[in-house]
């Protein structure tokens, strides 16, 4: 092969490295971010959007909110996490839970939501993609609660699926178009000239408006 992307933040960051290593020009798209990387890593600042979503909440006047991540070890999971509770330590009168599930999955999600209903639920969770979000929508759903009137709900990804008018998600939009079409032409030019030193670029998110919150 003449270059690989690697497109997962789920593998650790040395499985793409391993490719640089034996002198495959590699690209790692939606890994995680790196001021001194290894190769080049394309993607947003998990931090910064987990951070981004609990202004958002906290703006609508949710004091008790929750991180519903993904699987544990994944590093995007471990990035939004910590950008989540790091901007809810910065403001007193507002507490968070923090729980994982074992797949970023529908099944997933819904599995885990159902387990958290099984005490008094938050009043706004943040689903670590909007698979999951979809899944925890579903078992809130099938257990009598209203969204967003009793729990409110944000994911990740910005998914066509989320703008579904059954679902309505209110997500945070990743530019996945824009961060393939990157990686696409990065590894390109590493094929032409292996000599190109490894970069990190962030791509900006945002909240996209749609009806699983209350508004502002």
């Amino acid at each position: 092969m003449d270059g690989v992307i690697v497109a997962s933040s789920t593998l650790p960051p040395a499985f793409a490295k391993r490719f640089r290593d034996v002198g495959i020009p590699v690209v790692h798209s939606f890994g995680r971010h790196s001021s001194n990387p290894h190769v080049d890593v394309l993607g947003i600042d998990n931090i910064a959007a987990g951070a981004l979503v609990a202004r958002t909440l906290i703006e609508r006047g949710y004091t008790e909110l929750g991180f519903l991540g993904g699987p544990s070890d994944a590093t995007s999971t471990q990035d939004r996490e910590k950008g989540f509770l790091t901007e809810v330590a910065l403001h007193k009168g507002i507490s968070a839970t923090t729980s994982f599930a074992s797949a970023y999955s529908f099944e997933a999600g819904h599995a885990e939501m159902t387990r958290l209903l099984k005490s008094d639920p938050v009043q706004a969770y943040f689903c670590g993609d909007d698979v999951l979000c979809i899944g925890a929508l579903s078992a809130l759903q099938a257990g009598g609660f209203r969204v967003p009137d009793d729990v409110g709900l944000i994911g990740l990804n910005d998914m066509k699926m989320a703008s579904w008018a059954n679902l309505n998600l209110t997500t945070v939009h990743n530019p996945f178009s824009d961060i393939i079409e990157t990686s696409i032409t990065r590894v390109a030019a590493l094929v032409e000239d292996n000599t190109i030193a490894p970069e990190s670029r962030l791509f900006d998110c945002h909240v996209v408006e749609r009806g699983t919150l209350r508004p502002l």
